[in-house]
C-alpha cells in the first residue's frame, strides 16, 4: 500500500531549507528581517509544495457607544443619540475599526463588573453617554485603566476623560437672546430634568434672568416627567404654561422633540409663533429649518463631539496621550437665528 504523502508544514519547509520555523514564518510574511533571496526561496518552495500559510486574523479594535438610560425612561434612539453615533461611526469607518452599542440602566451598570462585562463583549474602549453624578461604575473604569471618554458630562470625577459642552452657557445664551429682543416674561421647558445637560441649561436660564433683573417664577417652568416625554411633553406643557401665564411672550426649549411638540401644542390653542410667542431651542438638526416656522436654536455640534470622543478613545486604546480638543468645536454653542423669535 503506497505511503500517504507527507503534509507540508512550516516545519517541513524549514527542514528542507535548513532554517528555523520562525525564519520560514517571517519569510512568508515578507518580513524585512529576512533577506530578499531567502524570502524568494521560501516562497518558491511553498508554491511547489502547494503550501498556503494559515491566515491568523488580527482583532480589530472595537469602540463601544455605552448609553446610560435615564431612570424610568425607555431607550430612545432620537436625533441626539443618532447624531452623536454618526460622528463615532464616521471616525470608526475612517480608521477601519469596529463599533458596537451597549445600553443599560444606571443601576445595572453600577451593580455589574463593568470592565469584565465590556471585555466579555470584546470591547476595547467606550464612548459613554448620559453619565451623571450617580455613575459610580466610572471608578472601576479608572481603577483598571479601561479606555473611555464621557461625552457631555459635567461630573467633576469625569474631568480627565470627558468632552462636553458648556450647557450653562447654552442656557444663558438662549435666554439672553430672548431678553435682548425685549422679552421679560420667559418660560422654560426643562428636559430631561434628571440629566446634567438639562440641569445646567436651566441654571444658565436662571443666570440670564438674574443678570437682567428679571424675577424667577416657578410658574413659568415645566419639567419633563416619565409619563410624558418628548413630543407629548412639549405639546401639553406649552398649553399649560400659556394658560397659567397669559402674559408670557417667549419660551426656551431644551430639546428638539420637545420643540416639535410645542409647535403642535400652540397650534391647537390659537397661539402664533413668533407673533404671540417667541421660541428658541437647542440643536440645529436638518429638520429644524423646515419646521413652521423655522426655529431659532443654539446649535451644539453633536456629530463632531461624537467624532472627537471616538478619536480620544482610540488614542487611549493605543496607549497615547489624548489630543487637545479640535478648535473647530464651539463648546458654548452657536446661535442660529430664524423666524421663531422676534423683537417686542
Amino acid at each position: 500500500m503506497p505511503r500517504k504523502p507527507r503534509r507540508t508544514t512550516v516545519y517541513s519547509l524549514g527542514d528542507e531549507l535548513g532554517v528555523s520555523v520562525a525564519t520560514i514564518s517571517k519569510a512568508l510574511r515578507g518580513s524585512a528581517e529576512i533577506s530578499a533571496e531567502l524570502r524568494k526561496k521560501v516562497r518558491d518552495l511553498a508554491a511547489r509544495r502547494n503550501f498556503k500559510p494559515r491566515v491568523v486574523s488580527r482583532k480589530v479594535p472595537n469602540i463601544c457607544v455605552l448609553i446610560q438610560q435615564y431612570p424610568g425612561h425607555t431607550l430612545d434612539f432620537g436625533l441626539f443619540l443618532s447624531t452623536v453615533m454618526e460622528g463615532v461611526a464616521q471616525y470608526v469607518q475612517e480608521e477601519g475599526l469596529e463599533m458596537s452599542i451597549y445600553a443599560d440602566t444606571i443601576d445595572r451598570l453600577n451593580a455589574c463588573d463593568i470592565v469584565r462585562e465590556l471585555r466579555r463583549r470584546s470591547i476595547d474602549g467606550a464612548v459613554i453617554l448620559r453619565s451623571n453624578d450617580e455613575s459610580h461604575y466610572f471608578s472601576r473604569l479608572e481603577a483598571e485603566g479601561f479606555p473611555h471618554c464621557a461625552l457631555l458630562s459635567t461630573t467633576p470625577a469625569h474631568r480627565d476623560n470627558v468632552i462636553t459642552v458648556n450647557n450653562d452657557e447654552v442656557g444663558y445664551r438662549a435666554t439672553r437672546h430672548l431678553i435682548d429682543k425685549g422679552h421679560r416674561e420667559i418660560g422654560v421647558l426643562v428636559s430631561p430634568p434628571a440629566g446634567v445637560s438639562g440641569q445646567a441649561r436651566f441654571a444658565g436660564y436662571r443666570r440670564a434672568l438674574e443678570e437682567a433683573g428679571i424675577a424667577f417664577d416657578e410658574k413659568r417652568v415645566a419639567r419633563e416627567g416619565t409619563d410624558k416625554t418628548g413630543l407629548q411633553f412639549g405639546s401639553d406643557a406649552i398649553q399649560n404654561l400659556v394658560r397659567e401665564n397669559p402674559r408670557m411672550t417667549a419660551v426656551f426649549v431644551m430639546d428638539h422633540p420637545v420643540v416639535v411638540g410645542l409647535l403642535h401644542g400652540v397650534s391647537r390653542i390659537g397661539i402664533h409663533v413668533p407673533r404671540d410667542l417667541s421660541v428658541i431651542s437647542c440643536d440645529d438638526y436638518p429638520e429644524t429649518a423646515f419646521l413652521q416656522p423655522p426655529v431659532t436654536v443654539i446649535d451644539i455640534p453633536n456629530r463632531t463631539l461624537g467624532y472627537e470622543a471616538a478619536r480620544q478613545v482610540y488614542r487611549l486604546i493605543r496607549g497615547l496621550e489624548p489630543l487637545p480638543l479640535d478648535t473647530r468645536i464651539d463648546l458654548n454653542g452657536r446661535l442660529v437665528e430664524r423666524a421663531s423669535t422676534r423683537a417686542l
